[in-house]
């Protein structure tokens, strides 16, 4: 996962399987289309590909879906699991407060 500039990627690990990531999508979709300041919105299909890696690294724990993660590069790169609950108000207020400290 790469992004040319310093913004962060809330990214969704999903399975268009998955009933629960589909009930999701149009809460991601709502997300994308916020549009918020430095933040690009992305979806990661685990039917396709591996899970991707970081120098080798294991650093994206997918034991379910929808799962999410907020990764940045800036100043270097990390990832953030979201633990908290699938529903548009939650995750928008967790990007605010992460937007916050950035």
């Amino acid at each position: 996962v790469e992004n040319s500039n310093d913004s962060l990627i809330l990214l969704e690990f999903y399975s268009p399987f998955c009933g629960s990531c589909q009930e999701f999508a149009p809460v991601l979709n709502r997300l994308a289309n916020r549009q918020m300041p430095n933040v690009d919105v992305a979806r990661f299909d685990i039917t396709e590909q591996s899970i991707p890696k970081y120098n080798n690294q294991d650093i994206f724990l997918v034991e379910s879906t929808p799962t999410l993660y907020l990764v940045g590069h800036s100043p270097s790169f990390h990832a953030e699991l979201y633990s908290g609950k699938h529903e548009f108000d939650a995750i928008l207020l967790w990007l605010t407060e992460k937007l916050k400290t950035k």
